[in-house]
């Protein structure tokens, strides 16, 4: 169970930031109480137009505005220990039919960067997001979740990244493709339905590079937000607040194969220990025979 909270719209009119703090605050606390420990959510893209079937998840027409409330939401969400997508990572300001599948976005380079990927980099930079989701539609003729230029160039190598990419849901093989995804900076891939190849080999020294990368960027994105909800508890001083345990359990599954392994260790030393003086033994008898 959980609290239904008013649009996201609604929230950006508050203009109030810590208001946005205590919301995300509240459905990161709530959420784990339900067992997740990730979101996929907040959504800031731009209202374009009144149309849009997503504006009710999206914040604002204004940036900066999108870029304060849906950054005190994840900072939020960070604090209590859950880690966020926020999403669409870039131009998912359509929702119907070739809005959103196949749309082919064109704009300038100026126009891109300050309305378009302002609020995300405000959340990359100023306010702690470890998780990002990329989007369906495609920026000139590349789709955004393959896109190198955006997931290495500008969000890892300009703003400093170091979370994850997941791609929003993958059911366009044609043009989504996992390997593309990962090779541009993605980190997870959420495959739809439908059965896709893969665009390119996956055997290679570098594709495997590309996978340890990726794992890296993911346990990065959780362990960032376990500390986080950690450092948070200990400046309000309310130890209720950790909701992650960094303590190990008295006798767990390491304790077990540790315990396994020298079990193991003791009955090889003593079998060799058996047959060392089975051998002795039956040097001794037979000198003794040959004494007779």
């Amino acid at each position: 169970a959980g609290t239904g909270f008013p649009s996201s719209s609604t929230l950006a009119q508050t203009w109030n930031a810590d208001l946005a703090q205590e919301e995300g605050r509240t459905i990161g606390t709530q959420a784990l109480q339900n067992g997740y420990t990730g979101w996929y959510a907040p959504a800031t893209n731009m209202h374009r137009s009144p149309f849009n079937g997503r504006n009710y998840e999206y914040y604002s027409e204004d940036s900066l505005l999108s870029g304060v409330i849906c950054g005190n939401t994840v900072t939020g969400a960070n604090q209590a220990g859950v880690y966020t997508y926020v999403k669409h990572f870039i131009c998912n300001d359509g929702e119907s039919g070739i809005y959103r599948d196949s749309v082919y976005t064109w704009m300038t380079e100026q126009t891109l960067r300050e309305t378009y990927l302002r609020p995300f980099r405000m959340l990359v930079e100023d306010y702690d997001a470890v998780g990002l989701m990329s989007s369906y539609n495609r920026i000139g003729a590349v789709w955004a979740g393959g896109s190198e230029a955006l997931l290495t160039g500008i969000l890892r190598d300009e703003w400093g990244f170091d979370g994850a990419v997941i791609t929003d849901y993958c059911d366009h093989h044609s043009y989504m493709n996992g390997d593309q995804a990962l090779r541009a900076g993605g980190s997870l891939w959420m495959a739809g339905f439908t059965g896709g190849e893969m665009a390119f080999e996956t055997g290679s020294n570098s594709y495997l590079q590309a996978l340890r990368r990726a794992t890296k960027e993911a346990l990065y994105m959780y362990l960032h937000v376990r500390v986080t909800n950690r450092d948070y508890a200990d400046s309000i001083g309310d130890t209720t607040a950790v909701r992650h345990a960094f303590t190990t359990s008295v006798f767990g599954w390491r304790h077990l194969v540790a315990l396994i392994d020298i079990v193991a260790v003791v009955l090889f030393a003593l079998a060799v220990r058996g047959v060392v003086i089975d051998v002795k033994l039956r040097k001794a008898a037979k000198t003794e025979k040959k004494n007779f």
